[in-house]
């Protein structure tokens, strides 16, 4: 009886349709489908965006904040001559016990007007970079400040990574 009134509303669908048997849920399932690869696609494309920030230094860069987890690769960058002030803040989130700071393009002449600052948050001094002396393995537990300005400026690349990650605490399976 199941099976034949099942079978009985194709059998009506293709009497009053013309013999076509047409499934008005293949369209849905359809617009379903994409939807969820679009959202796939999205949180992936999202995800992989946060794990990799860059902060471009203009003439006004006001304090950034940028937090650096166990898969982060941050980097910040200047390509103009004139900052006023270009002020980033890293900090630490779960994840990560210690993050490196390097430059892999620093020409930061010693001289009046341009100044470039870096230091890990807490009692030590603030600490002027130039070329000679690269800021280039500068480490931090918790938090680093840069501060970069000045005028006839070249071209700045830096980069912020994890460098200790936080051990993974596994639970066991109590029997």
């Amino acid at each position: 009886w199941y099976q034949r009134r099942v079978h009985g509303k194709q059998w009506y669908q293709r009497r009053v349709h013309g013999g076509q048997h047409k499934d008005h849920t293949d369209g849905i399932d359809f617009k379903m489908n994409t939807l969820t690869n679009i959202l796939v696609v999205l949180v992936f494309t999202l995800t992989n965006a946060n794990d990799q920030p860059t902060v471009s230094c203009t003439k006004w860069t006001r304090q950034k904040t940028v937090q650096v987890g166990p898969d982060t690769v941050a980097t910040l960058r200047s390509d103009i001559d004139r900052i006023r002030r270009c002020t980033v803040i890293f900090k630490l989130k779960s994840g990560c016990n210690e993050m490196r700071f390097a430059c892999s393009k620093f020409n930061v002449p010693r001289g009046p007007g341009r100044f470039f600052f870096a230091r890990a948050l807490g009692p030590q001094p603030r600490r002027q970079y130039y070329n000679g002396k690269k800021p280039n393995g500068l480490v931090s537990r918790d938090m680093l400040r840069v501060i970069y300005r000045g005028k006839k400026l070249n071209e700045l690349t830096c980069r912020v990574i994890c460098k200790e990650k936080a051990p993974q605490t596994t639970t066991a399976a109590s029997s």
